[in-house]
């Protein structure tokens, strides 16, 4: 399941990936996340996404790789993005999606754990930490309704 969170002063995104699947509907929402960000931080240096891939969460599938890589190729905004997964297959997706759109980041890292990318982001934007767990529990929150059987 996808969800995000974002903060427009801070113009930093949390994208979060949770559970045991995805369907076609995450990445849709995904690209709109995408292209959200894109629209709110074009022009700001200060720019900043976390993508969070919880352990077990599927990378997406053959179509959904060519089109966020297309998707990606697009961007006018130039973030710094961390990925967080300990997952070694999340991280070759990251690797091809990087051949692909290589220009998409002004800077990208992979880490295995969220503090690890939180350090990261903070020696080259500053302070964040505070608003990344904040984001992060707004992401875990929507994710958590999304997950609720539907009446």
């Amino acid at each position: 399941m996808f969800t995000y969170a974002y903060d427009e002063k801070a113009c930093i995104a949390i994208f979060l990936f949770t559970g045991k699947d995805n369907d076609d509907e995450d990445f849709v929402r995904y690209l709109a996340a995408v292209d959200e960000l894109d629209a709110r931080a074009n022009g700001r240096a200060e720019a900043a996404v976390l993508t969070v891939v919880e352990r077990g969460n599927p990378p997406p599938n053959a179509a959904w790789r060519k089109k966020i890589g297309e998707r990606s190729r697009l961007m006018k905004s130039r973030p710094i993005a961390a990925l967080v997964s300990e997952s070694p297959i999340i991280c070759g997706v990251m690797t091809v999606l990087n051949w692909i759109a290589p220009q998409r980041f002004e800077e990208s890292v992979v880490t295995s754990t969220f503090e690890e990318a939180v350090l990261w982001v903070e020696a080259r934007r500053g302070a964040r930490k505070s608003v990344l767990n904040l984001l992060l529990r707004e992401a875990h929150a929507d994710a958590a309704k999304r997950a609720l059987p539907r009446p």
